[in-house]
């Protein structure tokens, strides 16, 4: 029989992909961020048309 050898698995601490994930992470995480105020700004401004359009409707009490 011939003789196998186990395969380890080595957790090598290696900077540089340790820092690629950070910044990865951190990319996520500003898009999501940039989506989120994105959608916000949609809604005060369909909001603010909604108030607009509103006064536009309302008959003058003159």
């Amino acid at each position: 029989m011939p003789n196998k050898k186990k395969k380890t698995t080595r957790i090598v601490s290696n900077p540089e992909a340790e820092k690629l994930a950070a910044l990865q992470a951190e990319n996520e995480y500003l898009r999501t961020e940039l989506a989120f105020l994105k959608k916000l700004d949609a809604l005060i401004q369909q909001e603010k048309a909604a108030k607009a359009q509103g006064r536009q409707q309302k008959p003058s009490r003159n």
